[in-house]
């Protein structure tokens, strides 16, 4: 959302409709697969799944390096994604 509404203020419309969720398209890959995790936060997911985040974190460079790791290995992995993809609400009304 916060996307949209920088775009909005820019006056652009954001080219992006539709999001994963990663959070819970992990935590279902690790209940499947019976792995325990204290945390699922990004670094947190990639090893849930068997991947080394890179370092930097919280970097938006990094973080969308990351996000596409998990991504990928989580298909690999045979995950069907398609229940955590959301679209996106063009309304920003609070």
């Amino acid at each position: 959302k916060f996307l949209h509404q920088l775009w909005k203020e820019a006056n652009a419309e954001f080219p992006a409709a539709l999001w994963l969720d990663t959070l819970p398209s992990t935590k279902k890959y690790a209940l499947q697969k019976g792995i325990y995790s204290e945390s699922f936060k990004l670094d947190s997911c990639l090893k849930v799944v068997g991947s080394k985040p890179r370092s930097g974190g919280h970097n938006a460079v990094v973080d969308t390096q990351n996000t596409y790791i998990l991504w990928r290995k989580l298909e690999k992995n045979g995950m069907d994604l398609l229940p955590f993809t959301k679209r996106a609400v063009h309304s920003l009304e609070k």
